[in-house]
C-alpha cells in the first residue's frame, strides 16, 4: 500500500473489516504505520487474533489508543487461532452482550468464556448457529444501531 500511494502522508485514513477483513484490516494499519503513514482509526468486527505477542505488543504500542475490536456475544471466530499457539488480539476491547448492551469490561469478558466453550464445541460439530453471532447483519449490524451514539474515537480522548 505505501508503494502505491507513496506521497500520501497529508491525509489519515481509517480502517474497518469484518473476519478476515478485520485481521487484514489491522496488518495493512501495522504496515502503514511501520512506514510511519497517518493513520486515524481502526475498527473491526469479529476478528480472528491476527499476530503473535511480539506482534500485539508492537502494535498495541503504537496504535492501541485509537484501534477497537468488537465481539458480539459467542463470536468464536474471535478466538482463533488459539492462544496456546501464541497468536494474541490487538487493539481496545469492546463486547456486545446477548441484549446488545456494549461493555469493555475484560473481567466480565473472562467470566463469561466459560459459557461460549458450548459454542465452540458447536463448530467443531458443524452446527449452523454456531456462527450467528459471527455475522455482519444478524449479529453486529443491530447492536452497532442499539449503540450509535457511542463514539469508541471520543471515549479514548
Amino acid at each position: 500500500m505505501s508503494r502505491r500511494w507513496p506521497n500520501s502522508r497529508t491525509r489519515a485514513s481509517r480502517f474497518t473489516g469484518h473476519s478476515l477483513g478485520a485481521a487484514l484490516a489491522a496488518l495493512a494499519v501495522a504496515r502503514l504505520r511501520a512506514d510511519d503513514k497517518p493513520v486515524y482509526g481502526l475498527c473491526t468486527y469479529g476478528q480472528p487474533r491476527t499476530g503473535d505477542r511480539e506482534f500485539a505488543d508492537r502494535f498495541n504500542a503504537d496504535f492501541k489508543p485509537r484501534c477497537f475490536r468488537f465481539v458480539n456475544k459467542e463470536d468464536v471466530v474471535t478466538r482463533v487461532p488459539m492462544r496456546a499457539m501464541s497468536y494474541s488480539h490487538v487493539g481496545n476491547f469492546l463486547y456486545f452482550d446477548a441484549e446488545g448492551k456494549l461493555s469493555d469490561d475484560l473481567a466480565f469478558w473472562y467470566r463469561f468464556i466459560d459459557a461460549a466453550k458450548a459454542a465452540i464445541e458447536d463448530l467443531l460439530h458443524l452446527q449452523a448457529d454456531a456462527l450467528a453471532d459471527h455475522s455482519m447483519t444478524n449479529g453486529y449490524l443491530p447492536k452497532l444501531a442499539m449503540n450509535a451514539a457511542f463514539d469508541p474515537f471520543a471515549a479514548a480522548r
